[in-house]
């Protein structure tokens, strides 16, 4: 590899990729985990009173810790690809 080519992707790295990954990724990601756990979580929650504070509570609760196993599957397998 060129030097100029060793340059340009070490900048890269340490400049663009982070950016890219904060600004587009990342968002994107959110925003499907957050889909995914939301339409599971409405199958499974269907009979609950959303009008009902305490049930409003238990399933705010329960969509939390959904989006947060999820995050975890994808970080553990994201690892497991290294």
């Amino acid at each position: 590899m060129k030097a100029q080519t060793t340059k340009e992707i070490k900048h890269l790295k340490s400049k663009l990729i982070p950016l890219l990954v904060k600004e587009q990724i990342l968002p994107r990601l959110e925003d499907d985990i957050a889909e995914y756990a939301s339409d599971y979580l409405g199958k499974l929650t269907y009979p609950y009173d959303t009008d009902n504070q305490k049930d409003e509570k238990e399933i705010t609760k329960a969509l939390e810790m959904l989006i947060e196993a999820i995050e975890n599957e994808v970080i553990s397998q994201i690892k497991k690809k290294q």
